[in-house]
């Protein structure tokens, strides 16, 4: 998945995701200081997601070596999802964002500066399958799908380090989600 979409230092960009909402009342100051730091967390996010992105695209390209050169087979024996933390990328016609999502044993849990996200999955192998609700916990842009909850089923394959996926939700079935996890190191 991370080929079709020809991963390169512009495959994530930093998007406005925080509105330009006005701010009354005496704590204005405090306001625009929070605008402030959503955009610059939103900017580091996005610069850390795309540098992930880029790294395993290169892995995918030439294999996983180690500095010998030599093909790292204790990778490619490891558990598909593994318990870990996952930065995630995820795109719909309408719009892409990012986000973190915890993967452990069979439960998801996450979220991004808009909405949380809560669920489950099963593996098989490279295999897998998930259910996720995502609800909106703060005031901002629409989500992906022009819903700000929704109950995504999703379907995928993966690698020890990474995983991609498509789904749709139920209160946007004709809308296609497509996903990409790259595992945050321990």
């Amino acid at each position: 998945m991370v080929a079709a979409w020809k991963c390169n230092r512009e495959c994530v960009q930093p998007a406005a995701f925080v509105p330009e909402a006005p701010c009354n009342g005496p704590n204005t100051e405090s306001c625009s200081d929070n605008l402030s730091i959503m955009r610059t967390v939103e900017s580091l996010l996005a610069t850390a997601v795309n540098r992930c992105v880029v790294a395993s695209a290169i892995l995918l390209k030439h294999g996983q070596q180690d500095p010998s050169g030599k093909v790292n087979q204790r990778l490619s024996h490891s558990p598909m999802l593994q318990n870990s933390k996952y930065s995630v990328w995820f795109r719909t016609p309408q719009g892409e964002g990012y986000g973190i999502v915890s993967l452990m044993d069979g439960k998801v849990s996450g979220g991004d500066n808009i909405s949380s996200y809560a669920g489950t999955y099963v593996q098989d192998g490279d295999k897998f399958a998930a259910t996720v609700a995502v609800r909106r916990h703060t005031q901002g842009p629409a989500s992906v799908f022009g819903v700000d909850n929704v109950d995504l089923t999703l379907s995928g394959k993966s690698t020890p380090t990474m995983a991609s996926c498509v789904g749709t939700a139920k209160q946007a079935p004709s809308t296609t989600l497509q996903a990409t996890l790259i595992r945050i190191a321990d």
